[in-house]
């Protein structure tokens, strides 16, 4: 078997990695996209051999802080590796992700590379629960495409907490300044530094309308939000991508939570999606009644072993990785029909 080379990819490689999904279909011009960083560089490595393309992996570099540091995470994206290489290529390609940054990570995985994660010494310190609730049931009762029984079960399991929630006193909600501004920050809290770059990035992210806010409160900055819908035919969806940690008061958290699901209901959405691993952010959640639907791994590596304290809060949300613009429209609501 010919020798299998890992290399930086480049522009000329998209096509080629797009093939490696195939039967499944992806747009090169989607890659181009998740794979190139704020200075236009591609952030990925593919296996080569007789000039064709047999794995790639990419990833996505982020700012974090943890306990006054500065540190440099790096979540890995589309690792994929034809079956008859992946012994050449496949730890090989992981191999040189692992590294670029202070500590490496990801969250979900399908179960094949759930199986590998450990043998590469990841661990999994906690679970991230990802969230949903219905803002406008008509709209979401229409948007299913189920049998009538199971929409109306839906409807009315999802929309039971459509009335929790109340906004706290002088928040409000007001387009990003475009200044920089990160709350005070624990300790014991690992955050997303939420660099303008990356932001920029997940503003540009396909299929989704962005908006970038700032939360205020007596006319003072709190944090920084990022949301996004998405339109499909007749159906908007909701996210929050990101909000801010905002220290230890629950009723803040709560009442910016209420801030943007009004914020989303106003442009047409009829669910909001978000997920949520710092216990303020998530207890806020399922307290204005936003409903779990699944719980996500955390799979970390840190050599270093700098998070090893089991008491570590991380405020995890979608803003990391590729995550955001990911499943925004549900899988069980209908597709828009397409004219002839």
């Amino acid at each position: 078997m010919s020798e299998v080379v890992i290399r930086p990819s480049t522009e000329a490689d998209l096509q080629g990695i797009a093939d490696l999904f195939l039967p499944r279909k992806r747009d090169p011009e989607v890659f181009r996209y998740i794979l190139t960083d704020a200075e236009g560089h591609l952030q990925s490595f593919v296996a080569e051999t007789e000039g064709q393309i047999v794995g790639h992996v990419g990833y996505i570099m982020s700012d974090y802080r943890f306990n006054d540091e500065h540190l440099k995470g790096v979540f890995t994206i589309e690792w994929i590796v034809k079956e008859e290489f992946a012994g050449q290529a496949g730890l090989a390609l992981y191999g040189k992700v692992m590294k670029l940054g202070d500590f490496t990570f990801i969250i979900g995985g399908t179960e094949v590379v759930n199986k590998i994660y450990p043998l590469l010494r990841f661990t999994v310190p906690i679970q991230i629960p990802r969230f949903i609730k219905v803002l406008k049931p008509l709209p979401y009762l229409k948007a299913l495409n189920n049998p009538l029984w199971k929409r109306v079960a839906k409807t009315a399991y999802y929309s039971k907490g459509l009335f929790a929630g109340q906004a706290a006193s002088g928040l409000q909600l007001v387009p990003h300044s475009g200044e920089d501004f990160l709350p005070a920050i624990p300790s014991d809290t690992v955050v997303n530094r939420e660099l303008r770059p990356h932001l920029d990035w997940l503003k540009r992210a396909p299929g989704v309308t962005p908006y970038l806010l700032t939360l205020q409160q007596g006319g003072l900055p709190k944090g920084t939000a990022l949301v996004y819908t998405r339109t499909e035919g007749d159906i908007v969806s909701g996210r929050i991508v990101h909000l801010s940690f905002l220290g230890e008061d629950p009723a803040l958290w709560r009442g910016a939570i209420s801030l943007l699901e009004n914020f989303l209901a106003e442009k047409g959405s009829c669910i909001v999606t978000t997920m949520a691993s710092h216990p303020l952010f998530s207890n806020a959640l399922l307290e204005n009644g936003h409903n779990v639907v699944k719980e996500s791994p955390l799979w970390l590596r840190d050599k270093p072993k700098r998070f090893r304290n089991e008491n570590i809060r991380w405020h995890f949300t979608y803003l990391e990785g590729d995550l955001a613009w990911r499943d925004v429209h549900i899988s069980d609501f209908r597709r828009p029909t397409l004219s002839a």
